[in-house]
Parts: C-alpha cells; structure tokens; sequence
C-alpha cells in the first residue's frame, strides 16, 4: 500500500487492517500488535454502550442562591444592561478619566526632572528616570 491510499485512509479517520500503528512509523511489525479499522459502531461483537442513569445534584446553600440570583438576572436592576443611560456613561467617563489621569501623571513629572535633580543636588541622571519608573511600577501594582 503506498503512502497516498495511508493518507486517505487516515483522512477518513482510520487505518486499513493491514497496517499497524507502529509499522506506518517505520517500527518492525513482529515487535506490535496491529490495528483494528473497525469502530465500535461498526462492530457487531463490540457491546454498545451503557445506558445512561438520571442522578440528583445535592447544591449547596451558597450554589442555590447563586441559581437563584441567575434565575431572575436578566429582569434585575443589577444587571448592567439594565441601568440607566446616566449611570452607563457615568461608569464609562470614570473608567475614561482614570485611565487619562494614570498616563497623564507620569507625563506631567518629566518636565521638571532636571529642576527637581538641580535642586537636591544630584547629577546623575539614573536618578532622574527612577521618578517616573516607581510611579509606572506604583500604577501596575497598585
């Protein structure tokens, strides 16, 4: 069998019965067992699989509030989708003007890095980006 009809033959999800696993690797066929192509479904001798039982689900006090706050979710005045228009953009201007305020502070201190530096008396300029580096690592952290 060449290599084409393997490739197809593995395209449509099995193998042909002659070819074992370890042999289509280039392994010896006398050191494995081969393959079977057959599945389950196609097998007669193959048993079909067991039926499946109806189980009960013990919840918790804690899972069955839960449940309970989903169940009614989508008509709650939670639900965020149901706010007002007000308090969206209220939100969204908070989220937009923090945001702002973050990059917006660490810009406004290098400007004044050298004034700051000529007063304390300190040359070195490794000195001077530490100002703004602590903030940025202030911001991620914080």
């Amino acid at each position: 069998m060449d290599s084409r009809e393997l490739d197809a033959a593995n395209i449509r999800g099995r193998l042909p019965a002659e070819v074992s696993h370890d042999n289509a690797l280039g392994q010896s066929p006398a050191r494995s067992p081969k393959m079977t192509s057959k599945r389950p479904d196609e097998d007669p001798e193959t048993p079909a699989f067991p039926p499946l039982k109806a189980t009960t689900t013990t919840m918790s006090v804690r899972q069955r509030r839960a449940a309970e706050a989903l169940e009614h979710f989508g008509e709650s005045p939670e639900n965020p989708r149901n706010w007002p228009k007000s308090r969206k953009w209220r939100n969204a201007i908070v989220v937009a003007v923090s945001g702002f305020i973050s990059t917006c502070g660490s810009s406004i201190g290098v400007p004044g890095i050298h004034a700051v530096r000529q007063d304390f008396g300190v040359d070195n300029e490794k000195i001077g980006t530490l100002i703004t580096t602590f903030y940025v690592l202030g911001l991620g952290y914080a």
